[in-house]
């Protein structure tokens, strides 16, 4: 079994941890290649993102890999894809991760597969909303604090005054890492694993915030665009993410993609129907995301799963 490299991608939702992993895959597209990409939700929108046949997939969801919940197939997905003898393993955790216990998973996969793991730890951060959300989330912190690299993403969204106040958080939790600033996650791959690593061990165990919740919404009539917009407008106040596919009345299917106020959407060639709406009941309760719904949708016109 050979030694592989091992890329960590976290990230919390919207920061830019897809873009970031299609361009890994296709800096590394002659490398042996597997990707375990996790979905806090039963459903996956990224994996349906990624289209390189090339590439060995594993999909874990409902909860984050680093939880006891999922740790054993997280590890399991990982032997899986070590027995391949793949020369690049990536990661993709969920933006709801913390990835406190990944040093004591990662240390059981070496010991039990007699391997050393060439393994690097990134973290993305969004310049806009980092600010919003530091101080209110604590994963994001444990993401930012277990980090070799933090990506500062989406600086052209932001000032230089932002910009400055974004690393300065960033050094409060990790003075350690090299941050590097970039746009659509567009960085010299290479210069990633010329970074130094940090000497931050955590291994703190995690249990499962059980306030997080995600559902499904697939509608069973076709919006019109008009009121999609209008709907995750109404959504943002109150959820983190909203993302996933929708066939429309003009029978287009559109991607879409919210992240606290920032709404991206385009037509792709997909026969998926399903919305992914990622929430806290601190926040928000199931009730209230369906009559939202049921005001601008219609109370018929839709499941929820």
């Amino acid at each position: 079994m050979s030694n592989p490299r091992l890329i960590i991608i976290n990230g919390f939702l919207g920061s830019g941890k897809t873009t970031f992993l299609k361009r890994l895959i296709n800096h590394y597209k002659d490398n042996k290649m597997g990707i375990i990409i996790n979905e806090f939700g039963d459903y996956s929108i990224d994996d349906k993102l990624i289209t390189d046949l090339n590439v060995k997939k594993a999909e874990i969801h409902s909860g984050s890999i680093f939880c006891s919940c999922k740790e054993e197939e997280f590890i399991n997905k990982m032997n899986q894809l070590l027995i391949l003898n793949m020369e690049l393993i990536i990661v993709e955790s969920s933006g709801f991760s913390n990835p406190t216990s990944l040093d004591r998973i990662i240390n059981f996969i070496e010991n039990r597969n007699n391997i050393k793991l060439n393994n690097f730890k990134v973290t993305i951060c969004d310049a806009k909303t980092l600010h919003k959300i530091i101080n209110t989330l604590e994963i994001v912190k444990k993401q930012i604090a277990i980090s070799d690299i933090i990506l500062l993403n989406k600086v052209d969204l932001v000032d230089e005054i932002e910009i400055e106040k974004a690393v300065a958080l960033i050094k409060t939790v990790n003075s350690y890492s090299n941050i590097m600033l970039c746009n659509h996650c567009d960085v010299e791959i290479d210069k990633i694993f010329e970074s130094k690593k940090t000497n931050i061990v955590a291994s703190n165990y995690q249990v499962r915030d059980i306030s997080l919740k995600s559902i499904v919404v697939s509608f069973t009539k076709k919006p019109n665009i008009k009121n999609v917009v209008k709907l995750v407008n109404e959504l943002k106040k109150d959820v983190f993410r909203c993302k996933g596919f929708i066939k429309l009345d003009n029978d287009e299917t559109i991607y879409l993609d919210l992240s606290f106020d920032e709404l991206n959407y385009q037509p792709v060639q997909n026969n998926e129907n399903k919305l992914v709406i990622l929430y806290s009941s601190k926040i928000i309760g199931l009730d209230s995301i369906k009559v939202i719904i049921d005001t601008i949708m219609g109370k018929d016109n839709y499941i929820v799963s």
